[in-house]
């Protein structure tokens, strides 16, 4: 899964917990060639172990207990490593263990955390560590530990966080997380309207709508139920993504280009007031589904298959698995997104040679092999590792044919075969420990880490009836194609969240402003539904009067200050300015 999301979503995320038995010796090079995982699992060199890694490393539900898909497996075959899982994680169970000390051996961490963890010795240098036991990373990335021993180490110059997702942004096969994805059928039947704005997608979902009112079991079709389980800033995330700029930290709006910040709040025209007048426009055209506000993640999968829903920002959360199931039945019917309106932005990711920020592997001082540890974060974070996450099994997922790797004929059929092919064989499910991103180089075949990233003519001959229906009526080769002659024609732009132009932001808030953010947090989740649910525009002005009276009694414009000065001091580092 790509998307995702930030924080990734990130960006975005589900929370989950992860234990893993881990044994081997790390991956390397000698003389340009890796070594593989494979030579620390020799026999008698190193007995299977159990370690366990904590955090938000998915970005999708993950079903508890051991993992026994074929990616696992081969990690196990490589490096004596057995997974197990843990269904959720939250903020509060990790506080709770770090004030009792309480740890597990690999933590998966956020820069929120980091602090906390450093102070309290709750994790251990890794400088001697990755010496012996982490070649692969200081062969193959070595500017991601110096930025992490310089911008992620409490000032003490250590390296205790090893950043994740590390690469350029990819030229995607299609552009669907996020994405403007809609039921292309019902698209198709309206006869591809013409659209400029928000407003005018709503026209189009509320004619979809009226069309389809109801499901086959007669269940009501609404067009949209966007995930407030999430938080409320994941939703004003997807605004800035499509109007040029970036959500990074609490409710500033950053132009990606200038490095410049602005409130979401206290501007007129933010993000946070933004999102929610287009959500009440949304509602007042009854296109809004009222258990979004309750709803949890698992429940908007089930209306997605069910065919409950008509819009949707990502392919990896029902859409595609609801495609699959109407190919299998063998009917033109499915999601495909729609590109960006004229002047907008599309999103493509987080990205930056440095890796993610907020997505970092850290040893606690409770494993009880920290060799062992750092052994098995070298494998994830290296090329190899990398390879096998985003794509499978070499000989059984892919294979090299003219020295570009292609999906086998065995996977081929699975993946048409079984909507939950994914789930089984593992292929992307931990794409969050990659040491390398999807749009990553990998050195080996010089192509993209994630080879479905590759437009081979297999790629295009396995497109599915909807992508081939899609590709033929905007006159492309295949979907992802449409935004790239939409950039080059500069109809649109892509946006993207580079992590290498934000990292001297600070890795911790000062307690008074966090104190303040958590206010304003908390105002602004109950709140909002109020804004969304308005009957017309002069009671959302009415509401929003209200709430920045309210607002500006918790102290915002000292949060604003602090946050605005955080971004200046960034640009001043990053761009010498």
């Amino acid at each position: 899964m790509q998307t995702k999301w930030r924080k990734s979503l990130l960006a975005l995320s589900l929370t989950v917990a992860i234990a893993v038995t881990a044994a081997g010796c790390s991956s390397g090079k000698q003389n340009g060639q890796e070594t593989g995982a494979t030579e620390g699992a020799k026999e008698g060199q190193s007995k299977e172990i159990t370690l366990t890694i904590y955090g938000n490393g998915f970005g999708g539900s993950v079903t508890p207990g051991v993992q026994t898909d074929r990616v696992a497996q081969e990690i196990k075959k490589k490096l004596n490593i057995n997974i197990s899982t843990e269904a959720k994680v939250n903020d509060d169970k990790l506080n709770t263990m770090m004030a009792s000390g309480d740890l597990p051996d690999i933590i998966y961490a956020e820069r929120r955390h980091m602090k906390q963890l450093i102070d309290g010795n709750l994790v251990i240098p890794l400088d001697d560590l990755i010496a012996e036991h982490g070649k692969s990373v200081l062969e193959e990335s070595p500017q991601r530990i110096e930025f992490s021993k310089k911008y992620l180490s409490n000032d003490t110059h250590n390296l205790f966080f090893i950043p994740l997702l590390a690469g350029d942004a990819p030229k995607e096969y299609t552009y669907a997380s996020p994405g403007y994805m809609v039921r292309w059928d019902y698209y198709k039947e309206l006869g591809y309207p013409q659209y400029n704005n928000w407003e005018d997608l709503l026209q189009i979902l509320k004619q979809m709508q009226d069309k389809h009112p109801t499901n086959e079991k007669g269940e009501k079709v609404y067009a949209m139920a966007p995930l407030f389980e999430w938080g409320y800033s994941i939703q004003t995330e997807f605004y800035d993504r499509y109007n040029g700029k970036l959500l990074l930290d609490k409710f500033m709006d950053v132009d990606p280009e200038t490095l410049e910040a602005k409130s979401a709040i206290l501007e007129p025209n933010g993000s946070v007031w933004e999102t929610a007048r287009m959500y009440q426009k949304a509602n007042a055209l009854g296109l809004f589904d009222p258990d979004s506000f309750t709803m949890k993640y698992d429940n908007m999968l089930e209306k997605i298959k069910s065919n409950r829903l008509l819009f949707s920002w990502w392919n990896w959360a029902g859409t595609n698995e609801a495609n699959d199931a109407f190919e299998k039945a063998g009917e033109l019917k499915g999601w495909a997104p729609l590109p960006p309106a004229k002047g907008q932005t599309q999103y493509v990711g987080e990205y930056g040679s440095i890796g993610r920020l907020d997505s970092t592997f850290a040893i606690s001082k409770n494993s009880k092999n920290p060799e062992r540890a750092m052994e098995l974060i070298n494998f994830l974070v290296s090329h190899e590792g990398s390879r096998l996450i985003m794509n499978g099994i070499e000989g059984v997922d892919w294979e090299v044919k003219d020295n570009v790797p292609m999906d086998t004929a065995q996977r081929i059929e699975q993946s048409k075969a079984d909507p939950d092919f994914g789930a089984k064989s593992g292929i992307t499910k931990y794409y969050n420990w990659s040491g390398f991103s999807a749009g990553a180089i990998d050195p080996k075949y010089n192509v993209p880490t994630n080879f479905g990233n590759i437009i081979t003519q297999q790629r295009l001959d396995k497109m599915n009836p909807i992508e081939k229906d899609y590709s033929k009526h905007y006159n492309i080769s295949y979907p992802g194609e449409l935004i790239e002659k939409l950039v080059e024609q500069g109809e649109i732009k892509k946006n993207g969240t580079d992590y290498t132009q934000f990292a001297a932001l600070p890795i911790v808030t000062p307690d008074n402003i966090k104190r303040i953010d958590g206010k304003i947090d908390e105002y602004i989740k109950r709140m909002v539904p109020k804004l969304i649910l308005a009957k017309d525009d002069a009671e959302f002005n009415q509401i929003q009067t209200g709430m920045m009276k309210e607002l500006t009694g918790m102290d915002l414009q000292k949060s604003v200050d602090y946050w605005t000065d955080a971004y200046k001091k960034n640009k001043e580092v990053v761009r010498g300015n």
